[in-house]
């Protein structure tokens, strides 16, 4: 091959050489300069664990059904005894209005709210129900009252409420003993059902008490959930707390009152 045809091949890759990295260096600025322009959008953000609402751990029961008597809490002309106490919560049954709470133990824990700072007589009756109006006596206990919580529950030498019946259970604070009318009255109505031999499989496989709770409260067992997380909270409400919300937001919608009551104490209890 002659020497000019060899320097003009050599020339040509050359300039070929030139161009290609050329244009690779073009395509590589264009491309760094879409990816710097580029922001993710701001609904792609991945939404943190804080703004995810609790999942519901209490279910009511598949057969509930809204209770037919008197309006369980608002038996009085009054809800506290102090006039002056410093909160607006009247005397509160922990309990469903919405439809009847249900409890697998013929010995239930009852649970109420006592906003008066002053100790009173303290009454606490289950009655039968008769039609949804208060019907015999079954148990009657008496005690003082208290700020904040009370629970209560038959003795060992009663011999317990019968499945498969209703009953009201009523607390009732003597603000003044010699004047039986002026008196703060609270009820619910409970359901005593027989336990499922599934549940108490998975009752006994539980181990914690968070387990129990969680089995009781999506088996629609209000009232055993309830006492569960009372015994096993202590004093820091961490497992009743997020029953009470799970009330507060099923009473939402067919009563408002006990709704806003139930998140009323929930902000007090988180700041006791």
């Amino acid at each position: 091959m002659a020497p000019n045809s060899r320097m003009s091949q050599a020339r040509g890759a050359f300039l070929r050489r030139v161009v290609g990295l050329f244009a690779g260096a073009l395509l590589l600025a264009q491309t760094g300069t879409v990816w710097a322009a580029y922001e993710p959008p701001e609904d792609s953000q991945a939404p943190s664990n804080s703004s995810l609402s609790p999942s519901s751990r209490y279910r009511p029961p598949a057969d509930s059904a809204p209770f037919d008597g008197q309006n369980p809490n608002t038996g009085s002309s009054r809800g506290v005894c102090d006039d002056a106490t410093s909160e607006n919560l009247p005397l509160l049954t922990l309990a469903p209005q919405s439809h009847v709470g249900q409890s697998s133990s013929q010995r239930p824990t009852l649970l109420w709210y006592v906003p008066d700072e002053q100790s009173y007589p303290v009454e606490v009756n289950i009655y039968q129900d008769d039609s949804g109006q208060v019907g015999q006596l079954i148990n009657s206990q008496v005690m003082r009252s208290s700020q904040g919580i009370m629970t209560s529950s038959l003795s060992t030498d009663h011999p317990g409420l019968t499945p498969g019946e209703r009953y009201i259970w009523e607390v009732v604070v003597r603000c003044n003993p010699n004047m039986p009318s002026n008196s703060a009255i609270a009820r619910a109505p409970i359901d005593i059902v027989e336990l499922p031999a599934n549940l108490a499989t998975q009752l006994a496989n539980a181990s914690t008490p968070s387990e129990r709770i969680t089995i009781y409260a999506q088996q629609g067992l209000w009232y055993d959930a309830l006492g569960e997380a009372q015994s096993s909270s202590s004093n820091s409400n961490t497992e009743l707390l997020p029953l009470l919300e799970d009330l507060a937001r099923i009473e939402a919608e067919l009563n408002p009152s006990l709704a806003a009551h139930l998140e009323q104490l929930i902000t007090t209890l988180q700041g006791s």
